[in-house]
């Protein structure tokens, strides 16, 4: 017997609504996925908010994103899915990042509401509120090309000191109205402090993977044979030999988990194609060869090789947004 979800009860169907709430629908606080659609200005107004009132728009713009995604998936009416939406949260029934309930730690069915409306009407950046900043705008908030300047230099040179930035904005802005050492400094350290995953993914993209992204679901899901899906890596090592350091090279068929690993000079198709014979020699041919799109993975050699031999040849890439 199959039953339409609409014609479970409702406290059923918001139960099922909640189970499937993502966690990973934010990756990056400071830019989390907005559905609705956003003026460019007030684009621009978010971008420049910073400490609590950038943290907290953020917060109400995941909670207005997953009340939305809830209510079509619960097939409630508006303010059925609004009210159970506000209750499940409010008990801690949802499954909802830290850094979202510590902005925001009740939400009624008015503030949502109220928050929908103000995102479609008058852009994301309102969500923050209009609480200002009561000690004066910093002059690098107020000068948009020294503020891009400031983060430019933050970003690829982490430990630049207040002087050095200082001395690269004279050079390339020579008009523009400059904080002082020590006012620079304090927000150098705010803007690192409400920005510590971004901040993080740029300079330090294995330490911002280890330490702020998501592990969730099985890498295997939907891989049910031998040699279905193999993927390949490579990664330079601590294995010192006589003509220096090198890197090991990998494959691993992951139905099977069963894997092979090559030490290199360095990873270059050669060696790629040299572990793959290996692993076709012991293991067969598998269905799909999944790599990254490393220069090692997508040349001319390691593409003809799996080309002759009826592999399918999938590339991953990365985005950070």
């Amino acid at each position: 017997m199959e039953y339409h979800i609409s014609s479970l009860p409702e406290i059923t169907r918001a139960h099922l609504a909640a189970e499937r709430i993502p966690t990973s629908a934010v990756l990056v606080p400071a830019k989390p996925p907005i559905h609705h659609p956003i003026s460019e200005r007030g684009m621009a107004m978010l971008a420049r908010l910073s400490g609590n009132a950038k943290n907290r728009a953020n917060a109400r713009i995941f909670i207005v994103t997953e009340a939305a995604d809830f209510a079509r998936r619960s097939h409630l009416n508006k303010t059925a899915a609004v009210i159970a939406f506000c209750a499940l949260y409010n008990n801690r029934k949802l499954i909802v990042p830290d850094w979202v309930t510590s902005a925001v730690n009740v939400v009624t069915d008015r503030s949502l509401y109220r928050w929908t409306k103000a995102v479609q009407e008058q852009g994301a950046a309102r969500l923050g509120g209009n609480y200002g900043n009561r000690r004066g705008t910093s002059k690098v908030d107020t000068q948009p090309e020294l503020r891009d300047l400031v983060i430019a230099m933050l970003v690829e040179h982490p430990h630049a000191r207040p002087g050095h930035i200082l001395d690269a904005a004279r050079a390339r802005l020579p008009q523009a109205d400059l904080p002082s050492d020590r006012s620079l400094e304090r927000w150098t350290a705010a803007w690192k402090r409400d920005n510590q995953q971004v901040f993080a993914a740029v300079t330090n993209p294995d330490g911002y993977k280890n330490k702020h992204m998501m592990a969730m679901g099985s890498r295997s899901e939907g891989v049910d044979a031998l040699n279905q899906l193999w993927e390949f890596d490579s990664t330079p090592a601590d294995v010192m030999l006589a003509d220096g350091r090198h890197s090991i090279i990998g494959v691993i068929d992951v139905f099977s988990r069963r894997a092979k690993l090559l030490v290199a000079r360095t990873s270059r198709a050669a060696g790629v194609t040299s572990l793959a014979r290996r692993a076709l020699l012991d293991w067969g041919v598998p269905e799909v060869a999944k790599t990254d799109n490393g220069a090692d993975y997508v040349g001319h050699h390691v593409s003809r090789v799996f080309g002759l031999l009826g592999v399918e040849h999938r590339c991953t890439v990365t985005v950070i947004t």
